[in-house]
């Protein structure tokens, strides 16, 4: 499996909690000849992505095999995925080695990955994976049916999130919830209360769907 290091982002939405151990990571599976997909989840968020790899064909033979396995799919956690996400090379050489490879064929309680430069060292690890069953993020994602959908450029919401948190001078921990309102083609507005204050903030949408 050929893994553009941004997919592994997801593991952001990943579990912190070590009685949930088989969330505290990422599962990656085989969803078809060139597709992968990537799923992290905390039981309360869920980040999912699918993408089509490069041509398995175009990356050089190193040793770990980037063909396609039926049905291959493997928990990575969370500290291993993040040093994964730092292992290609940052202006590779071709486009093909942006990725790092992951060898379907020989999971077995580990996973073997790789990145190259070529002419350079290559960087290899094998990973001790995580056993357990992940939650079914295709169900989640199904039972996702919005009365309402707008486009929002993503950077203008989370710049209205951010100064939402600060205004309410909010923490992690304890934080009361916020309540966002999708208004059809009316921006998007994020208010709350705690203490001493009442905050709003709008992000404005860029069409309605």
């Amino acid at each position: 499996m050929l893994i553009p290091p941004n997919v592994l982002n997801v593991v952001g939405c990943a579990s912190r909690d070590p009685a949930r151990y088989q969330l505290c990571g990422v599962l990656l599976e085989r969803k078809g000849e060139r597709q992968g997909s990537a799923t992290a989840t905390d039981g309360k968020t869920l980040a999912h992505v699918t993408w089509m790899e490069d041509e398995q064909q175009d990356f050089p033979e190193r040793g770990v095999n980037p063909a396609p396995a039926p049905k291959a799919s493997v928990i990575i956690p969370t500290a291993a995925v993040k040093e994964l996400a730092g292992m290609a090379p940052k202006k590779p050489l071709k486009p093909v080695l942006r990725n790092v490879v992951m060898d379907e064929h020989t999971l077995n309680g580990t996973a073997t990955f790789l990145a190259t430069e070529l002419g350079e060292t290559d960087r290899r690890a094998t990973v001790k994976t995580l056993e357990g069953t992940y939650p079914d993020a295709g169900f989640a994602l199904r039972s996702c049916k919005p009365e309402t959908s707008v486009r929002v450029n993503p950077f203008l919401l989370i710049r209205a999130l951010e100064t939402y948190v600060k205004t309410m001078g909010l923490k992690k921990t304890g934080a009361p919830d916020c309540t966002i309102d999708i208004c059809g083609p009316s921006p998007i507005r994020i208010r709350g209360a705690c203490d001493d204050r009442e905050v709003t903030v709008l992000a404005m949408p860029l069409t309605t769907k």
